[in-house]
């Protein structure tokens, strides 16, 4: 008896890896087929695993498979790739196919297998840019498609596969875009598109990394340095460019990791396996360093100067627009002396103390202190515990620019008319859903707040900070402009990285204050959400992981936490290959999510 093990796109309970069902002995059914299988009373997809002779439910019971046709074939690196998700994320493979797998139409086609992929030898490359890696790309397709090779290129964000798509079509290239916005049959056609050869090169959001690429050679991670790669939203959780790594090393694919600022542990991999790296020629930055403490006050504590303003007036009169940097949408709520802009600073850590009620608290290690009376710097009485966000200072601005439009721009803000000069105030989101505010005519660049980034209790606040000054500073040299940056303190290593124009320094610095101090990519960390009924989750990590050091994650921390689950934070000096066996060990039911982008 032929029987099938499939893994239908199914939230079922965690104990259901899969499910047998009988197929007659002339079924071409095979690994990697997606069909439509009866499942209580209803059709849904299913992916076939692997075949066997026997099965630990009675045959009677099982289910046998009538006219199922493929609908679509994984390649067996995906199928590889999609096997080292569920044990490197302790997900059940039911559940990652609710994730990675479109809704399949009833009235999908069968699919045609085409050719046979030829397996080639693995590669790894970095590549860093200014901003401007469409034509690097374009070369790279082209590379691969002399050779008869499909591209899959990976991106956080919805807008950038729209532009890059549009982009790399400008150069000639068949691009197909799949992402979770379109609609079920557009996604469906996208989805098969490079087995169905409509495309060559296939643009996917992390939901559809899992796309079918018969003959893969080139998988590119765009922006990889951005956290929206991994999936947080909901559980099952993955990290989208370990996925597409391992894919790429099972199908012998060359796999490009491309940022303006990439990460330092992928630099520190690049260098330790021997990848091709490419980077800009280092270049000394147009830069002006604004003391907030020389300011005035009423100005400084609106995170506003006189040279900020000059400048801005300047870029107006001649037409063009001002783009203002500033982390922060709302109001922090950190003390700060307004007379010197010293700041209250946690005693054992030396991280920046955040106001909570009537007490100070520290966000590593958790110790509250009262607010003091006075500066412990200067001695002034005159504490404020509100540093400004984008709102409060486009109301400033406002007032101190009559006559000029403003604009703030935050999450899920649409980009305004350019057509009359403004000064642009915004978040992170200059850099997602304005990009193409950045490449219209700018008169000045400014980081209204230099120094929010190091303020941060993150073990990266300093590579976050170059990261984040260094994309402006690219900004700037594209308009030959002057960036204008406005510190608190003395000009922090990551500010005189972007200056010199090369990380090289700050990056050895970080690396060897991590390898000392036991953070990645020297060890690795997870966060595992223990069972609602588990009795003692500790010592179950501790049995899983040895050497691990477990650090709970606070309640009221609701970034980190899943309704009515403990969380604990696991740093182990495991490989990544052993850390999926140790995770295997684990109960069913737990949640484990990748290590964490943006919190210490």
């Amino acid at each position: 008896m032929r029987i099938l093990r499939l893994a239908p796109a199914l939230r079922l309970p965690p104990r259901f890896g899969w499910l047998d069902y009988i197929a007659p002995e002339d079924s071409p059914l095979m690994p990697g087929d997606i069909v439509r299988v009866l499942f209580r009373g209803r059709r849904v997809p299913a992916l076939v695993l692997e075949e066997t002779t026997m099965s630990a439910v009675p045959p009677s019971r099982l289910t046998t498979i009538h006219d199922a046709p493929v609908v679509a074939r994984l390649d067996p690196a995906a199928l590889a790739a999609l096997r080292y998700a569920a044990t490197r994320f302790h997900a059940t493979i039911p559940a990652l196919l609710t994730a990675l797998l479109p809704a399949v139409p009833v009235r999908a086609l069968p699919v045609d297998a085409g050719p046979a992929s030829q397996h080639g030898t693995f590669s790894g490359a970095l590549l860093r840019h200014r901003g401007d890696a469409v034509d690097a790309y374009a070369a790279l397709i082209r590379d691969s498609l002399s050779t008869k090779h499909q591209t899959l290129i990976a991106v956080p964000d919805i807008l950038r596969a729209e532009e890059l798509a549009d982009a790399l079509r400008t150069h000639g290239l068949r691009v197909s875009v799949c992402h979770h916005d379109l609609s079920a049959g557009a996604r469906w056609k996208a989805w098969r598109s490079l087995t169905d050869d409509t495309a060559d090169v296939l643009v996917v959001s992390k939901a559809a990394v899992l796309a079918p690429a018969p003959r893969l050679g080139l998988v590119i991670i765009d922006m990889e340095d951005d956290p929206d790669h991994v999936q947080r939203d909901a559980a099952p959780y993955y990290d989208a460019r370990l996925l597409l790594e391992r894919r790429a090393r099972e199908a012998g694919a060359t796999l490009v990791f491309a940022s303006e600022t990439p990460r330092f542990s992928t630099a520190w991999r690049a260098r330790e396996e021997g990848w091709t790296t490419t980077a800009p020629t280092d270049a000394p930055t147009l830069m002006t360093v604004v003391p907030m403490r020389q300011e005035s006050r009423t100005l400084a504590t609106q995170a506003i100067s006189g040279a900020f303003l000059d400048a801005a007036r300047g870029a107006l009169q001649e037409g063009k627009n001002v783009i203002a940097f500033l982390n922060r949408a709302a109001d922090a709520r950190i003390l700060r002396c307004e007379e010197c802009g010293a700041l209250t600073r946690c005693a054992t850590c030396n991280l920046t103390l955040a106001v909570r009620g009537e007490h100070l608290r520290c966000a590593r290690c958790g110790s509250t202190s009262d607010i003091p009376a006075s500066c412990a710097s200067c001695g002034s009485v005159r504490l404020s515990g509100r540093i400004p966000g984008v709102d409060a200072v486009v109301r400033t601005l406002q007032k101190e620019l009559p006559g000029v439009r403003v604009v703030g721009l935050q999450r899920d803000r649409e980009l305004p008319d350019a057509s009359v000069p403004a000064v642009f105030v915004g978040t992170e989101t200059l850099f997602k859903n304005a990009r193409s505010l950045l490449i219209r005519p700018t008169g000045l660049v400014a980081a209204l707040d230099g120094d929010a980034v190091m303020r941060r209790p993150d073990y990266r606040a300093a590579e976050h900070a170059w990261a984040e000054l260094e994309r402006l500073a690219n900004v700037a040299r594209r308009h030959d402009r002057l960036f204008l940056i406005q510190v608190w303190e003395e000009p922090h290593a990551a500010l005189l990285a972007v200056q010199r124009g090369s990380p090289a320094s700050l990056a050895a610095a970080e690396l060897a204050d991590r390898k000392r101090y036991g953070y990645p990519p020297f060890r690795s960390w997870l966060v595992a959400h223990t069972g609602a009924t588990t009795a003692d989750p500790e010592q179950i990590l501790h049995t899983a992981f040895p050497d691990a050091e477990l650090t709970p994650v606070e309640r009221d921390d609701r970034r980190r936490a899943v309704k009515g689950r403990a969380a604990i934070t696991v740093r182990t000096a495991r490989p990544d290959d052993s850390i999926g066996a140790a995770l295997d060990t684990l109960p069913a039911d737990w949640i484990i999510e990748p290590e964490p982008e943006k919190f210490f």
